[in-house]
């Protein structure tokens, strides 16, 4: 079972009658919810994203996590599925989807084990790829952990009940899902040799560790 799966299986369960998706790419979390007969909306920043899920009859709409164009208690749960790193406020989010959200908000977002070597030299990688991203005017943040979560929440709503729980099942990396990420990466930053070098010293760590797939972090707040 994939960390979808999961999540996806913790959202149906507290059995919601509307869901907001927020960051919700091209409606995979919508076609999920419409599937078993569950109202979704989806909201997200990038125009031709809302255009492919208002092509496959889903409800979307353009904008952003910080300021979400719907009323007060207007949908049961608000979701956010791996897009929680690409907010420009966490912040932002959370008091939102606190504002919109009549139960409560489910989140899912990528998450490392750094106690485990295979797992540094992923959050190592990740971290590099995305100083790549900074670097080319994108929003892309370093991974969060449930200090900085419970940090980001605003200061009225702190003692709001919060569960988290980190999911991790090490599979390994394949190395061609690397090299293809790595090329992206190094001709996005125009083929930069201090980028390069970087990832030189990341590549040695790897052939001595190995590099696992991502680990998760799941918090609902009720």
């Amino acid at each position: 079972m994939t960390y979808k799966d999961k999540f996806r299986q913790r959202l149906v369960a507290a059995q919601p009658k509307e869901v907001l998706d927020v960051g919700c790419g091209e409606g995979a979390l919508l076609q999920y919810c419409a599937a078993l007969g569950i109202s979704a909306i989806g909201v997200d920043p990038d125009q031709d994203a809302i255009a492919e899920c208002q092509r496959k009859g889903l409800r979307a709409i353009c904008g952003g996590a910080e300021h979400l164009d719907l009323p007060d208690n207007s949908v049961d749960f608000v979701a956010s599925e791996f897009s929680l790193h690409h907010y420009a406020s966490l912040s932002g989010f959370l008091r939102e989807a606190i504002r919109v959200a009549r139960k409560g908000i489910f989140c899912l977002d990528a998450w490392y084990d750094l106690s485990i070597p295979s797992q540094r030299c992923a959050s190592d990688f990740d971290r590099w790829m995305k100083r790549i991203d900074r670097a080319a005017g994108d929003v892309h943040h370093d991974v969060y952990n449930i200090d900085q979560i419970l940090d980001a929440l605003p200061e009225s709503d702190a003692g709001q009940e919060l569960e988290a729980e980190y999911w991790l099942d090490l599979r390994p990396l394949p190395l061609e899902k690397l090299d293809r990420l790595k090329s992206i990466s190094l001709a996005k930053s125009g083929d930069s040799g201090s980028m390069q070098d970087a990832y030189l010293e990341i590549e040695a760590s790897i052939k001595q560790h190995g590099i696992s797939e991502d680990g998760a972090i799941f918090f609902q707040l009720t």
